[in-house]
């Protein structure tokens, strides 16, 4: 086996990971050998997947494909290089301490890949803000040299996938750069056919290209289509299904996953076999996700898999925390995970990711399954990244305050751009029932849809898509894919589909109706509407009551408040809760900023009569409590962004704003010097967990800071939604800040 060491080059330190001498994507592989089935991917098969490993960068996710239905052994290799990773630099070129190895510099298709990644990401290349990112796929044959030129995917943004001329373009212009061989004729009408004929909701999500000097074609890869509109609109690009295949593993598969996206192959002509990825919203583990089973049961039944190939395939997810003073923890990454001292250890997620089945024109169908793995760092919620010492400091004159703002902004979206998962989620948060994606991808998205920045509405409509494509019986969305839905989720979601112009379609009505089944007679919406769904999920007695959990909640109430379909809706409701002190109450958060923010924002032009103080009280208690954060020392490590921003915002949408004036900036000011080197702030939401039969949390003592169940707090490290809420603050309140004195 060649030694990783030997292909790479010194070490150095890019965006926020630092890559160390010796370190390749070989060492991560070598440390999940062990968990490679031998009757799936024989240790011949392993050596060669790990040579190419050591001549790529250490990448943060990869994946592997292999084939179900034989006993071959191939196992392919692919590598996820968005433009958030620090390796993507190295792919640029543009890093000052790495470089690719020389083996690779010395064939066409990786100075080809070099030049798309320059086009992507720098500052007016062509391709910049068209493509996300990049998977670089090797076919390993068994009994063959492993190939060095790997197939290029790419993702497109969502402004160019219409028309389908732009898209077009985007993909003349990656093949140019490439330097593969042109499209002819007959491919270009193809691939406008593909995209033209595609309905509302549907998207090209991936495209392949090969970087051979002759035309090989191309692959186009389609997300959102229903099962029911795949056969119509394959048939309504010129297809004919003369087998009948297709249509019978849609009716199979339609029961047995949550999505089928379509998979077309373009060549001179538009190749007769498709396939169809089947993919669960939820979580990548059958541990959590049971219908692993029952899809893995069908494939077997149908003899398109072993049962030994099954149980093989099923048993690769779990994790591998590093012990990174252990001997077994290879030199390059243990450098990597103490070089974050005490504040994080790295692990190691595995898990499948879909299983492929591809339909012959003659009815034969050939099953591939992939799966991946995925580094992390688990970081604890005290842990600081200080500012860069000897940066420029930040004056309060308006001119030079609006460009720190801008370039703060700026570099914060950047943040929340590369935080994204493979599948596009922010995740936030870490409880019992795993980390958010729904609910901090629509809190996340909204914050962003209320910026000024092109790319940061772009990214809302992304997180729209998302949310759009994952039905829940009942209309509403859940914390994640594996828990019950949820009120506060589905108000979050509203607000999104709203702020980028979704509000009228039927999904959003359907939240809607949902919502309606959370609303109390004291008017006001409960977290679940009923106990039987999350007892079902929790696993909990009979005898324990959700009278918590079922009970009106006033900072859920207040984010559907802020809904302008909801508008005066739940006014009275508010405004009976407000406290006497003018804040409100939070069931879910261990502080009221966030609940009294909502509110405020909510009720901001419906002061009523018989509550006249209502508003003035709130607004004094915000000012006081913003008041108390900016007499803190200033220091990044502080747990106080999250409140101040939604203190921040709170006096931004109030009348009496520039009368606050002097606050604002002092918090606009604190806020921007305690921006963290990777341009996020420190997580200080702090989410609790109620016992189920809690009415007032406000009364209980003794949280654990450290657990993941009932009576927890979680403040985790990933700082999405604080950084969100930064953003959107800051935003406002500038924005404010520069209307013209009437």
């Amino acid at each position: 086996m060649r030694d990783p060491a030997s292909v790479t080059t010194s070490g150095g330190t890019v965006g926020s990971e630092l890559l160390v001498p010796q370190y390749s994507l070989a060492e991560s592989i070598t440390v999940l050998a062990p968990h490679f089935p031998r009757s799936l991917v024989p240790p011949a098969q392993l050596r060669r997947i790990v040579d190419v490993a050591a001549l790529l960068p250490p990448v943060a996710v990869a994946g592997f494909e292999c084939r179900l239905a034989d006993d071959s052994g191939r196992l392919d290799l692919a590598v996820a290089v968005p433009t958030s990773d620090p390796c993507f630099s190295i792919l640029a070129g543009r890093n000052p301490s790495h470089e690719l190895a020389p083996v690779l510099l010395e064939r066409q298709a990786w100075r080809g890949i070099r030049g798309l990644c320059r086009s992507m990401g720098e500052s007016g290349g062509a391709l910049r803000d068209t493509i996300d990112d990049l998977w670089l796929e090797f076919d390993l044959p068994v009994g063959i040299d492993p190939g060095l030129d790997p197939s290029v995917f790419f993702a497109t943004s969502p402004t160019v996938t219409s028309p389908p001329s732009r898209f077009l373009d985007v993909v003349d212009g990656a093949i140019e750069l490439l330097g593969a061989a042109p499209l002819p004729d007959s491919a270009r009408c193809d691939i406008q056919r593909v995209a033209g004929a595609l309905p509302a909701g549907a998207a090209i999500f991936q495209t392949g290209i090969s970087a051979a000097s002759r035309f090989s074609g191309l692959r186009l890869c389609i997300a959102g289509l229903s099962p029911g509109e795949i056969l119509p609109y394959l048939h309504g690009i010129g297809w004919e299904d003369r087998s009948a295949a297709v249509g019978f593993a849609i009716s199979e598969l339609t029961g047995l996953a949550d999505e089928l996206f379509l998979d077309i192959d373009i060549g001179h002509d538009m190749h007769p076999r498709v396939g169809l990825e089947t993919h669960f919203r939820g979580p990548k583990r059958p541990a959590f996700e049971s219908r692993w089973g029952d899809l893995l049961d069908w494939l077997v039944g149908r003899g398109l898999c072993s049962d030994a190939t099954r149980r093989a395939f099923g048993a690769w997810s779990g994790t591998n925390h590093m012990e990174t003073r252990g001997l077994a923890c290879p030199a390059g990454l243990r450098a990597v995970s103490t070089l974050m001292g005490s504040r994080a250890t790295m692990y190691f997620l595995r898990g499948l990711h879909h299983v492929k089945i591809t339909c012959d024109p003659d009815g034969a169908m050939e099953v591939k399954g992939y799966f991946g793995f995925k580094r992390h760092w688990m970081e604890t919620p005290s842990a600081v990244v200080r500012p860069q010492v000897g940066a420029a400091p930040r004056t309060r004159s308006s001119h030079s305050g609006r460009v720190a703002i801008s370039d703060a902004i700026a570099a914060g979206v950047d943040f929340l751009v590369g935080s994204r998962n493979p599948d596009g989620w922010w995740e936030d948060f870490d409880i019992a029932d795993g980390t958010s994606d729904a609910w901090v991808s629509a809190y996340a998205g909204h914050a962003l849809a209320g910026l000024t920045q092109p790319r940061a509405t772009d990214l809302a409509r992304g997180a729209w898509r998302l949310l759009n494509g994952r039905h829940r019986p009942g209309g509403g969305w859940g914390y994640n894919a594996a828990v019950p839905p949820d009120a506060d989720t589905t108000a979050w979601a509203i607000l999104l589909a709203e702020s980028v112009g979704a509000g009228a379609t039927p999904r959003v009505e359907e939240a809607r109706s949902f919502l309606g089944g959370h609303l109390r007679s004291s008017g006001g919406l409960a977290t679940y509407a009923t106990a039987e769904p999350v007892r079902d999920d929790m696993g909990f007695p009979a005898f324990v009551s959700y009278a918590g959990w079922t009970s009106a909640h006033p900072c859920v109430t207040a984010v559907a408040a802020n809904a302008e379909s909801f508008r005066g809706r739940f006014d009275r409701y508010l405004w009976r809760a407000q406290k006497t002190d003018g804040s409100w109450p939070a069931y879910w958060w261990l502080d009221r900023e966030y609940s009294t923010s909502l509110a405020m924002s909510a009720l901001r032009d419906q002061e009523r009569a018989d509550f006249p103080s209502g508003l003035s009280m709130a607004m004094s208690w915000v000012e006081s409590r913003l008041a108390a954060y900016l007499d803190l020392a200033s220091d990044s490590g502080s747990p106080t962004a999250f409140p101040m921003a939604c203190c921040l915002k709170a006096l931004a949408l109030g009348r009496e704003f520039r009368d606050r004036r002097t606050l604002v900036e002092g918090a606009i000011e604190r806020l921007l010097d305690t921006q963290l080197t990777d341009a996020s702030w420190t997580a200080s939401a702090r989410l609790r967990i109620p016992p189920p039969d809690c009415l007032d949390p406000d009364q209980l003592r003794g949280w654990d800071y450290s657990g993941r169940a009932v009576r927890s707090v979680s403040v985790y490290h990933r700082r999405v939604f604080t950084t969100a809420s930064v953003l959107s603050a800051i935003s406002l309140a500038s924005a404010r800040m520069a209307e013209p004195t009437k």
